[in-house]
């Protein structure tokens, strides 16, 4: 149930408009959280829409990530969720360092 392989039920959901509306205005979000797969990604893309950097969590972890902001002083990388009562961090590390401006 928790596939968006080609014969999953969510999968088969979306592929028409008229499902696509129907899912997004009858059924709860939380029910459709719970039906995606679990992964949490951060891209950093460039000015010219390139992807210069991710972040990724395959095991969902953090997943649902809506927001990811780097503080100005720490550097750190911090994400938040709607979904989520909490907020992830990412301590400055080398692996930050690309996303200095």
């Amino acid at each position: 149930a928790k596939s968006t392989k080609p014969f999953s039920l969510l999968w088969l959901g979306y592929q028409t408009n008229l499902l696509r509306y129907l899912i997004g205005r009858f059924v709860p979000m939380k029910l459709v959280e719970h039906l995606v797969p679990k992964y949490g990604m951060v891209l950093y893309i460039n000015d010219q829409g390139k992807i210069i950097t991710s972040f990724q969590d395959p095991n969902g972890t953090i997943a649902l990530i809506s927001e990811a902001q780097r503080h100005p002083k720490t550097g750190d990388l911090w994400m938040g969720s709607h979904s989520n009562p909490y907020m992830a961090i990412i301590r400055n590390n080398k692996d930050l360092d690309v996303l200095k401006s």
